[in-house]
């Protein structure tokens, strides 16, 4: 199986894109972006570690959330996509025609193994969370992403991809001799530019 660092080195120009690119390119009205809530605050706990003052220790709790697989694109082109999809189940492209809050985080989950495949995820909104409308889309899901422990590493806005490597392979060192999933590797991007956002590594 291939270590963290090498799963690093294969995905060196995705992870940049699915945390800063998405949304620079919409042609959504700016009012639109802003109609959100952070409502993974009700599923997420999180604690400073001690030992390791730059990185966070989180639990998220079990949660349904809509996603959707691009396989084969560009990459920037990827995101966008999928954001899109999203957005439109979100907005009434369900078979309730409900419209729902725009949520965050945006989750990009990049697959070492494959690196041209994303699978990237909205929060389903609290109040829809026991039972969520179907999508009508056949290329989005819904999915129910299990209790998870993950080590969180803060990301400042306008990294390139080496300088944002160079923090991936730096929190993997600062966590040696912790279990890690080496195929859940996400980012999560809390804002329109990509400002605030977060690089998670999964606990065994």
């Amino acid at each position: 199986m291939a270590s963290m660092k090498e799963n690093y080195a294969v995905i060196n120009k995705t992870v940049l894109f699915s945390c800063t690119v998405f949304l620079s390119r919409l042609t959504f009205s700016p009012g639109i972006m802003r109609r959100r809530v952070d409502s993974h605050k009700d599923y997420m706990s999180w604690r400073k570690s001690r030992s390791i003052p730059a990185i966070q220790t989180r639990r998220l709790r079990r949660a349904k959330w809509a996603s959707t697989v691009l396989v084969g694109l560009d990459y920037q082109e990827a995101i966008i996509v999928g954001f899109r999809r999203l957005f439109h189940y979100l907005r009434g492209e369900n078979q309730t025609g409900v419209q729902m809050t725009w949520t965050t985080p945006m989750l990009t989950k990049v697959h070492p193994n494959n690196p041209r495949k994303l699978t990237i995820s909205f929060f389903v909104p609290p109040v829809f969370q026991g039972k969520p409308p179907y999508p009508l889309n056949h290329d989005v899901f819904l999915e129910t992403l299990p209790d998870m422990t993950l080590s969180v590493k803060q990301l400042q806005g306008g990294l390139n991809t080496e300088e944002l490597l160079n923090e991936a392979s730096l929190m993997t060192s600062y966590l040696k001799g912790r279990e890690l999933i080496s195929d859940a590797i996400y980012t999560a991007q809390y804002d329109q530019y990509g400002r605030r956002s977060e690089l998670w590594l999964v606990h065994e």
